[in-house]
């Protein structure tokens, strides 16, 4: 299969979002700017189409499911979002911290 894009071997957590009806955790194993790899428990449970979040990042894209294989799935993006870079992460939290200027 010819790729349009690159794609980056990730390990991120992830959670599927079926738009009000819950959501359902899954392992991002790579992406690229026009879609990703997930790994789930079962993807016979995934509707077409969901939100897919990054849990390091909080970012979210509009996805559809374009294969399923055992507990592997391939999804195309279909919205205008930036994928966030392999290295992104959400900001530490800075409880109990003073900070110094």
């Amino acid at each position: 299969m010819d790729r349009r894009q690159p794609r980056m071997r990730v390990q991120r957590p992830g959670t599927i979002a079926f738009g009000g009806s819950g959501t359902m955790p899954c392992a991002i194993r790579d992406v690229s700017t026009g879609g990703a790899r997930l790994e789930v428990a079962s993807p016979s449970w995934v509707i077409n189409a969901f939100d897919l979040r990054d849990v390091m990042t909080g970012i979210a894209r509009k996805a559809v499911v374009v294969w399923r294989e055992d507990c592997k799935m391939g999804v195309r993006f279909v919205d205008e979002g930036d994928w966030p870079k392999v290295g992104q992460r959400r900001p530490a939290p800075s409880f109990g911290r003073r900070n110094h200027t």
